[in-house]
């Protein structure tokens, strides 16, 4: 896959965004990998194209991975409570995200209810808030998964959600237990780097 300008173009993003990737990066061919390394666009940029790219399974496949590699903050401040990971396993047991059983839409509904109240009934701190963060992660891929197949602007949109959310918590986590800034820019710029390495990973395997 080849992204530039035109393809870009095609996918209908921010007329702003459009013109700063142009100014920056002109008509130059990159692949996935190159256009995900590069240091001249944002993050947020970088996941809204993605999220463009991704098929539905891939999607969720990528938002897995994303919230899993979180779940031990919310656990650190949480006493080791599993409900997340434990939602997140059951979404790993369904073999096609496309075609969902009445059993799974009911369970995945269920699920859906469960992870919001459990990020919305996080405390009110800096603390509370990376749990919260982590939650959040978890319930928007529960939204993925739970919106129809054929709705594409959704699974982008809930994906996209997971990533700054995860991207997030380990921001609040760290300055939590360091309370320096740049220990937790550090630990955020970390996780952007891990969470674009999913991203490779999902859309060139």
């Amino acid at each position: 896959m080849i992204i530039n300008y035109a393809y870009l173009s095609d996918l209908n993003p921010c007329i702003e965004r459009l013109k700063h990737y142009k100014a920056v990066n002109g008509t130059k061919d990159f692949t996935v990998e190159q256009f995900l390394d590069l240091e001249n666009i944002t993050y947020s940029d970088k996941i809204w194209v993605a999220g463009r790219l991704m098929s539905r399974s891939q999607s969720i496949l990528f938002a897995i991975l994303c919230v899993e590699s979180t779940l031990p903050v919310y656990e650190d401040q949480n006493s080791g409570d599993t409900t997340l990971r434990d939602c997140v396993k059951y979404l790993k047991t369904i073999k096609d995200f496309t075609n969902l059983t009445e059993e799974e839409k009911s369970n995945v509904l269920m699920y859906l209810d469960l992870t919001f109240r459990v990020a919305s009934t996080c405390p009110a701190s800096l603390l509370g808030s990376a749990a919260s963060y982590v939650a959040y992660g978890v319930a928007y891929l529960v939204n993925a998964v739970s919106v129809g197949a054929d709705n594409f602007d959704d699974t982008s949109y809930s994906t996209r959600m997971v990533a700054m959310y995860t991207h997030d918590s380990l921001y609040a986590y760290t300055y939590t237990s360091t309370e320096e800034v740049a220990a937790a820019d550090a630990a955020r710029q970390n996780q952007q780097n891990l969470i674009l390495s999913f991203l490779k990973t999902v859309l060139t395997t």
